[in-house]
Parts: structure tokens; C-alpha cells; sequence
């Protein structure tokens, strides 16, 4: 059958035979709405000195990026909750795939009397990533596609986590696009620039974006959007807590029967290494240049494939080399440290719900294998945090996936209760269904089929 005729549902069943933890989640849940699909927090997953070691790591982060006031409501929240999504990718909020998800989690949090929701983002993305963390993307009122980029394209292979700050004339670009649509949003991005200036990474002036735009967003008027990479907590929480102190995270990294059980219980697994050094990176992406390339284990040394970059592993070049933004986390490595080490709860997109329950269940093999007793070695029930959508544009007969910036453009006083009725109504296996078509092209590798599927999309908002 041609992809071009093929059936949503048998779309779904590629999808799902690709992704059987998806599946499992979706069979489970698909008559809960989004509203009533919920994780379950436990704040007691792990010791109070690695709880503390976390909350101290993320507090520094958020009060150099946010200030003190909201560190502090962070780091409530995060205590009392212990989880985060780790779906997304670290890039402006837009993508319909983030949108949704982001929506249901901040309403949330709304009615539990909270303002802030947590995401621990990815920044080892490429910038030409198909979420587009280059900048935003949304719909004319004839629903055309326009995308606003804030870094040019000669970055398009380098990973988010190694991006210059963006520079004036390529904001001014975006404000001035933003403003023919919506004069007073663009008003407020003009007054974003000199605080986004004020830092030094791309990575820093997209927290700090998205702590303001989400503001702009219907009903989101007092809600923080949280968005700190997962790689630089990680980096921070290995430099001062792990590289000198004797933890399961320093023998991983410098003592060679835990580096070779590591080898043997993670080669192949999504988001680690290739024994034949062809996929993935053992432990850290080496970055030279902007450009990120996979490392693999000799000895005591990591060796790039090509032999022109070598890393003995020490505590003290290590500080260095992720001192110096020389070394990124594997996503194998963050994972195992937020949520094998400090027994994070994270949620995760369609891929994450299926890989990080294998990388968890490598990790307590290891540990086993080395001997080590293990306080829990229950793994985490996965849960589906993002890539699902479930508001739409529509004109005339026209209809598309809203972006974030769509409902900052488009969004009336009616648009926050209208979206709250969909989240309570929208099962999660519709909302699903709206992005399986999407889905399908990426487990397959096939062309975007999204004009050949009669898919059913969900309410919308009229532009």
C-alpha cells in the first residue's frame, strides 16, 4: 500500500509497533481526558542529601536566570512534586508537539495553587532540529506557515547547548514581523531585549523568553514557565557534587570495572553508544567549534572517532572540559544521573516513554553487576508529558495545528476557557491521534504524509 493511501489507524499500529511503551501508555489511558491523565509525585524516591544536592543545583541555576523570588517557588514545587517533563527540546516555546502538553501541565498547576511549571529541556538538539528551537513559528490569518529565526543557518548542525546569544539586528527582525500581525505583542518583545542581551548563551536568553512570552499566552498572565537545560544541570550537579567525592556517579565516570559493566549494559541503547563507535557517544558529546562529535572509550581516555580529540578521564580535566562548555552530557548520562541517581520523576515524549525505561533497567543491571545494592529498583510507571495536540486554527475550511505563538497572536478572552473545555474533554488517544500522521514519517523515515490523511483534528479557535 502507498504510503499516500495508507489509514490513520494503520498508521497508529506502525507508530505503536515501533514505540511499545507508547502503546502501553495509550491502551492504558485512552478514555482518561488530558486533564484527568496524571503522574503520580513522589517526593520520596530518594535520600534527603541527594534531594538537597538536586534543589541547591537547580536553585542556583533559576535565581541567576529568574531571581530569588521564583528560585524559591521552583524549588517548592519541585521538592514537593519531584518531577519535571524532559520532553522538550530547549528552544522557544511554539512547536504544536510542546504546546499542548505545556498547556495541561501549567492548568494544572493553576488548580493546585501553583504558578510555576518545570521543564528540564534538552539542549544537545540540533538547531535544525524539526521542532525548530532556531526560533518560532507561526500561522497567517490564511494559516500560511512563517518562521522567525533567531540564529542564522550556518549554526543549522550545531546543538542548541553550544549557540552564541542571539544577536540585536536578528531579534529586531522578529519584533518587527511580530508586530504586523499583533502591535502589542511586539511592543512587549521590544521591552524582552535589553534583559535577553544581558546574558551570554543562547541557551540562557531562551529561558529567560520563555518565562515571558508563556506570560502572553491566554490565562497564563501569572504563570513562570520554568525551561532549564537538563545538560547544564546535569554539568553542574557532576562538578561540584560527583567528580571529587566518592558516588556511584564518580566511579561511572573514573573507575574503569564500572566504566567496561557501563559498556557492556548500555551498548546499543537509545541515547547511549555503539560499540562500533557509529552511533551515539560513550558518556559525553565532545564540542569543538559549535559542532558536536561522539567519543569513545580507550583506557582511561575518550578518543573521537577521527583521533583528533582525546580527554583523559580525570576529575580535573573533566571540571575543566565541562567548565568550558568543551563537554556536553550523553543522554544516556543525564538520565542516569536525573533519574537513576537522583530518582527524578520525568516525563517524556513518544520516543522517552519507550527508552528511558531501558536505560533505568541498564543502569540497576549494572549495579548488580558491580555489586552495588540498590535502594529501589522499581522502575518509573512512564508518562506521556508532551507530543500530543489538541488546539488548532481555523479559516474557512483550513484548518492547522496552533503554534505557541498563534495564541499569543490570536488568543481572545474566550480562548483560555475554550482550551480549559477541550483539556478536560480531549482524551489523551485524540490528542494523540492528531500528531500519528507526523509520527508515522518520523519512526518510518517517511515523506510527510500529512496532506494524504483525513485525520480528525480537534476543536479550534476561528483566526
Amino acid at each position: 500500500m502507498s504510503h499516500r493511501n495508507i489509514t490513520l489507524e494503520a498508521m497508529r499500529q506502525e507508530v505503536f509497533d515501533a514505540k511499545p511503551g507508547l502503546a502501553n501508555i495509550i491502551n492504558e489511558n485512552r478514555a482518561k481526558s488530558l486533564m484527568a491523565y496524571r503522574y503520580q509525585p513522589n517526593s520520596d524516591r530518594v535520600s534527603g542529601l541527594r534531594k538537597n544536592e538536586l534543589l541547591e543545583t537547580v536553585r542556583s541555576l533559576a535565581t541567576r536566570l529568574f531571581g530569588g523570588v521564583i528560585a524559591d517557588t521552583i524549588n517548592k514545587q519541585l521538592s514537593e512534586q519531584w518531577y519535571v517533563s524532559t520532553a522538550e527540546h530547549h528552544g522557544p516555546v511554539s512547536h504544536p508537539f510542546v504546546v499542548g502538553g505545556t498547556f495541561v501541565a501549567s492548568l494544572m498547576n493553576q488548580r493546585q495553587g501553583r504558578n510555576t511549571a518545570i521543564i528540564f529541556s534538552t539542549s544537545n538538539v540540533s538547531l535544525n532540529n524539526s521542532s525548530f528551537p532556531r526560533g518560532f513559528v507561526f500561522h497567517t490569518p490564511a494559516l500560511a506557515e512563517v518562521r522567525l529565526s533567531l540564529q542564522p543557518g550556518k549554526y543549522r548542525q550545531n546543538p542548541v547547548a553550544s549557540l552564541p546569544k542571539i544577536k540585536s539586528d536578528a531579534y529586531a527582525d522578529l519584533v518587527v514581523q511580530i508586530r504586523k500581525y499583533n502591535s502589542n505583542l511586539g511592543e512587549k518583545f521590544i521591552q524582552w531585549q535589553e534583559k535577553l542581551m544581558e546574558v551570554d548563551t543562547y541557551v540562557e536568553q531562551v529561558s529567560i523568553l520563555n518565562e515571558l512570552f508563556w506570560r502572553c499566552l491566554p490565562g497564563q498572565e501569572n504563570m513562570h514557565l520554568i525551561y532549564l537545560s537538563q545538560e547544564a544541570i546535569v554539568s553542574s550537579l557532576l562538578t561540584k557534587y560527583h567528580l571529587e567525592k566518592n558516588t556511584e556517579l564518580h566511579e561511572l565516570i573514573f573507575n574503569n570495572s564500572w566504566r567496561l559493566s557501563y559498556k557492556c549494559f548500555f551498548n546499543g541503547l537509545v541515547g547511549a553508544f555503539s560499540d562500533d563507535g557509529r552511533r551515539g557517544t560513550f558518556l559525553f558529546w565532545a564540542i569543538r567549534d559549535g559542532h558536536r562529535f561522539g567519543l569513545s572509550l580507550e583506557g582511561d581516555e575518550l578518543v573521537s572517532i577521527d583521533r583528533s580529540y582525546r580527554l583523559r578521564l580525570l576529575p580535573e580535566t573533566i571540571a575543566t572540559a565541562l567548565k568550558n562548555g568543551e563537554l556536553l552530557p550523553s543522554m544516556a548520562l543525564t538520565f542516569i544521573v536525573l533519574s537513576c541517581y537522583y530518582g527524578l520523576l520525568c516525563g517524556g515524549g513518544f520516543s522517552q516513554v519507550d527508552y528511558l525505561p531501558k536505560i533505568q533497567i541498564a543502569y540497576q543491571a549494572m549495579l548488580n553487576d558491580l555489586g552495588v545494592s540498590i535502594a529501589n529498583e522499581k522502575t518509573e510507571i512512564p508518562f506521556l508529558s508532551s507530543d500530543y495536540a489538541f488546539i488548532s486554527l481555523q479559516t474557512g475550511d483550513k484548518q492547522v495545528l496552533a503554534t505557541g505563538l498563534d495564541l499569543a497572536l490570536y488568543g481572545n478572552d474566550e480562548t483560555f476557557n475554550r482550551l480549559t473545555s477541550l483539556a478536560e474533554t480531549t482524551t489523551v488517544s485524540q490528542a494523540l491521534d492528531n500528531l500519528i500522521p507526523k509520527l508515522y514519517t518520523i519512526v518510518g523515515g517517511k515523506k510527510n504524509v500529512f496532506p494524504f490523511i483525513n485525520a480528525a483534528m480537534p476543536s479550534c479557535l476561528y483566526v
